[in-house]
């Protein structure tokens, strides 16, 4: 059949590299039922958020406990034709817009195209 995994769980690639590995005490997250499909892309916020996008073209919002379900998560992206086809990454970026003439602090934002 070959050398690879057709699907895997709770799975930490850089344990050890070269072998696959469990990650560590693998638990469901709160509010899990939230996410109808695989996550494709994640990245991490400093404040200990991460954002990631589903193979169902919904931006997701989760900690390392709790998936964010509310009015603004999950996000069902679009591309105003009413399908999110073209949604295939996401990012992390510091942004200092400013209506104070400059005084603002720089502000994490997410990304996603």
């Amino acid at each position: 059949m070959g050398n690879s995994l057709n699907n895997v769980q709770a799975f930490d690639p850089y344990r050890v590299i070269g072998y696959a590995m469990p990650g560590y005490l693998p638990a469901s997250l709160t509010n899990n039922a939230v996410v109808d499909a695989v996550i494709l892309k994640a990245v991490s916020f400093s404040t200990g958020k991460e954002y990631g996008i589903t193979a169902t073209k919904k931006l997701m919002e989760f900690s390392s406990t709790t998936i964010t379900n509310n009015a603004t998560f999950p996000h069902t992206v679009n591309d105003g034709n009413g399908d999110g086809s073209s949604l295939s990454d996401v990012i992390v970026y510091n942004s200092k817009v400013s209506s104070a003439g400059g005084n603002d602090p720089a502000t994490n934002r997410v990304f996603y195209s």
